[in-house]
């Protein structure tokens, strides 16, 4: 029987740690490889870089992973073929060919194919290595060839390549699909634009007049349309000029003849509109008179006075129609604000939201002094504030419960839509601004644009604020309505940060001077007006026929607009929170 010494045994278990220490520091190694090879690839998820700025990095990453002569990558197209994306060699100072011929020292006549096919990878001549670049839902991406190498044969790093190949996948996946989302990106703008200036022709005389005008400039090739109404005289439609012309050079215009031969503008008229070469006249019924300044003389041809002749034709059957426009805009209006009182009806909490969004909105902008003018607009755009919310899925817009992170995202995009459904029509294309940016923030945390300070249209500004501090006396499915006293704390707290801080105290300075002014043990006004009530709750409701404050009333509907009591009504609880002396 034999004995094993101590020594013997201290010196293979020696052993065994340093092998256990070359190991782990191996796998440790390796794993630093691994993590700096993924932060690599992390490093090229960026959406904002190209296809080719990713294809050469990716091929970067390959190359510190196996070393080779030359490196390919190939992408899928959507027939399935590899199409050519980028190629590196790790030579420097080789002269490459646009064939590409020439990337490989040893190999100047080898040329990587530009397109390769599913299952005809082999080529004759020069050994190549193929990786496939497979997610692992088993789509492939793209194809990474290495070589030509003299010899057959597996680098032994190229096991690391395949591991690493469903990552490089998915960083392929990232480029390719912001292209597809910015190609998208770019028809629905497309899409949007032709709907918007679609809509301005529907709507809007200017624009009409101004398209019809541009056409009969292109018609002669002209460098300026003047469409001059002889009232006025007064300029209807302007193409191709970017001065107002004045008075005095209107009337130099009205002298020409319509329909004359091209005739050489006076000196006068030229400083005054800009205009240079000659200018013939056409006549647009008995109001106006349609003027073109050519770049050089010469007669008008036949089908040119023709086409010239249908363009007068519809100017003029246009002019007869403005008034029609301007009924059919304001129309559309009212269609939409109909529309979005009916939107409000469907929840007791949210009846009259919008008229009470306006309502306060045009206050502030009174006491901000405003033009009346201006705050009627503000009013109207408070109307419609939320129009957008009409293009929501009837399952987001009706929900009962919690919204997902998509649906919250749909809802945000309410400010855009409403913008888009105003804009193109002439009354309301000055709204348009206040409803697209209604929730903006002071301090730049809103959306859509994350606008901030006075970069946000003031009119949006107020209109944000009106409709948080309408929303905090107002019931929600998830609250009571705040007391009056604390919603008030709440918005002198919010100047600076949330809102304009002068649009607040604005808003302040109105609700005390209301409260001055109120009678004593009166609320503000009489609580319909305060609610801005439907008309049909109003006059079911005792208290419109009341003297007295509604709360001493039986039988007042204050259900019928989301309040479950006086108690909680902010009729009530301004009065119970309003400052001594102003009671």
């Amino acid at each position: 029987m034999s004995y094993v010494t101590v020594p013997a045994l201290l010196a293979g278990g020696l052993l065994i740690a340093l092998i256990m220490c070359v190991v782990l520091r191996h796998q440790a190694q390796a794993a630093r490889r691994r993590t700096e090879l993924h932060r690599r690839c992390l490093d090229l998820l960026d959406p904002d870089l190209r296809s080719e700025a990713v294809a050469t990095g990716i091929l970067e990453v390959v190359a510190g992973i196996v070393q080779a002569p030359g490196y390919y990558l190939y992408l899928a197209d959507d027939s399935g073929d590899f199409l050519l994306a980028g190629a590196k060699v790790s030579a420097k100072g080789i002269p490459v060919g646009p064939d590409y011929s020439g990337l490989v020292q040893g190999f100047p006549d080898y040329e990587p194919p530009l397109s390769l096919q599913p299952g005809r990878l082999a080529v004759t001549g020069p050994h190549l290595l193929t990786i496939t670049l497979a997610r692992k839902t088993g789509q492939t991406d793209g194809l990474i060839r290495l070589g030509p190498f003299l010899r057959r044969g597996r680098p032994s790093s190229l096991g690391l390549l395949e591991e690493l190949a469903p990552v490089l996948a998915g960083v392929i996946a990232v480029p390719r699909a912001a292209a597809t989302v910015r190609q998208e990106i770019a028809v629905s703008s497309s899409r949007a634009r032709a709907h918007g200036a679609a809509a301005r022709l529907a709507f809007s005389i200017e624009e009409v007049m101004a398209t019809l005008v541009r056409l009969g400039l292109r018609l002669l090739r002209a460098d300026t349309g003047l469409l001059v109404s002889l009232a006025g005289p007064t300029l209807k439609a302007s193409v191709g000029t970017s001065g107002e012309p004045t008075e005095a050079a209107l009337r130099q215009l009205l002298t020409l003849t319509p329909g004359s031969a091209p005739t050489t503008l006076a000196p006068g008229v030229q400083l005054a509109l800009g205009l240079s070469g000659h200018v013939v006249a056409f006549g647009v019924g008995d109001d106006a008179r349609l003027f073109y300044a050519l770049p050089n003389p010469g007669p008008v041809g036949a089908h040119l006075r023709a086409g010239l002749a249908t363009v007068t034709q519809h100017l003029s059957l246009v002019m007869r129609h403005d008034e029609l426009y301007s009924r059919v805009s304001q129309s559309y209006l009212h269609a939409l604000q109909g529309l979005v009182d009916v939107l409000d009806s469907r929840e007791p909490h949210m009846v009259g939201h919008s008229r009470l969004v306006a309502k306060w909105a045009r206050e502030i902008a009174l006491e901000l002094d405003l033009p009346a003018a201006e705050a009627a607009r503000i009013h109207q755009a408070g109307l419609l504030h939320d129009v957008g919310m009409l293009a929501l899925d009837e399952g987001i817009l009706f929900k009962e419960g919690q919204l997902s992170d998509q649906e919250r995202k749909a809802v945000q995009a309410h400010p855009d839509t409403g913008a888009a459904m105003l804009e193109g029509v002439p009354d309301g294309a000055l709204l348009a601004p206040m409803v697209r940016f209604h929730h903006e923030r002071w301090d730049g945390w809103g959306y859509p644009d994350r606008l901030r300070g006075e970069a946000i249209p003031l009119a949006a500004r107020i209109i944000a604020l009106a409709e948080v501090f309408v929303a905090k006396f107002s019931r929600r499915p998830y609250r009571p309505p705040l007391p009056f006293g604390r919603v008030l704390s709440d918005m002198a707290n919010s100047g600076g940060s949330h809102f304009d801080p002068q649009v607040v105290q604005a808003l302040l300075r109105r609700i005390e001077l209301k409260q001055r002014l109120a009678p004593e043990g009166r609320s503000l006004e009489p609580c319909w007006e305060l609610k801005q009530c439907p008309v049909s709750v109003k006059e079911a409701c005792p208290a419109a026929a009341s003297t007295t404050n509604c709360w001493r009333v039986a039988r007042v509907l204050c259900r019928a607009h989301g309040d479950e009591d006086c108690s909680e009504c902010m009729v009530w609880t301004e009065l119970k929170t309003r400052p001594p002396g102003a009671r």
